[in-house]
């Protein structure tokens, strides 16, 4: 009796670990921004790329994004958002889909959307990963370095409405640079000093 009873603990153990849905089946389930690092001037634009990966899995080929809520957080005095223009595998290119973005808060933008079609239409154009959106932010500041990150609140659903686990996220840095312009005018503005000191040297001489 206690090799039955611990043979049908495994196999309940088992299918729980197959099942959709569950938290321990999302670990490869990934959130990134790309490009991870780059550098920008001032008064420019910086447009990053917000992308899913670990959708497919051996125990559960057909899991797929069904919505989410992702809240990307960075700094007000670097940055601004500019625009959001989202991908089309959540909606499939369809017109009910719900798609919203809020920016009204210094420093957080939030992104919403829920899936208008089925689990399986969903999967057939997600595959293991796709972007989500690509965001545009103005760059404010004149140098300096900055991160653009996701919050820990954001969470996902699966095509079943079934909640699912974001494991990892990626950020981005960005460095901030002064103007060619700007680097011109510094060598100018030394220059002239240089000349004026020799003129008032040459006069003491």
């Amino acid at each position: 009796m206690k090799t039955i009873k611990k043979m049908a603990l495994v196999l309940v153990a088992l299918a729980g670990l197959m099942a959709p849905g569950i938290a321990s089946a999302d670990s490869l389930l990934t959130l990134g921004l790309t490009p991870a690092t780059s550098t920008v001037s001032w008064n420019s634009t910086i447009t990053l790329t917000l992308s899913i990966s670990g959708l497919t899995l051996t125990s559960y080929s057909d899991r797929s994004l069904g919505g989410y809520d992702i809240t990307l957080d960075y700094d007000s005095s670097y940055l601004s958002v500019a625009s959001v223009t989202y991908g089309s595998s959540v909606s499939l290119g369809n017109s009910d889909a719900y798609q919203s973005y809020d920016s009204s808060t210094a420093g957080a933008l939030y992104l919403s959307e829920i899936a208008s079609g089925t689990n399986s239409d969903l999967h057939a154009v997600q595959g293991n990963g796709f972007t989500i959106a690509t965001i545009t932010f103005n760059v404010l500041s004149s140098t300096g370095s900055t991160s653009v990150s996701i919050d820990s609140s954001s969470d996902a659903s699966d095509g079943n409405s079934n909640s699912m686990t974001i494991n990892s996220t990626t950020g981005a840095t960005i460095n901030v640079v002064p103007e060619p312009s700007t680097y011109a005018l510094l060598v100018v503005a030394v220059l002239f000093a240089g000349v004026g000191a020799r003129k008032r040297f040459s006069r003491a001489a």
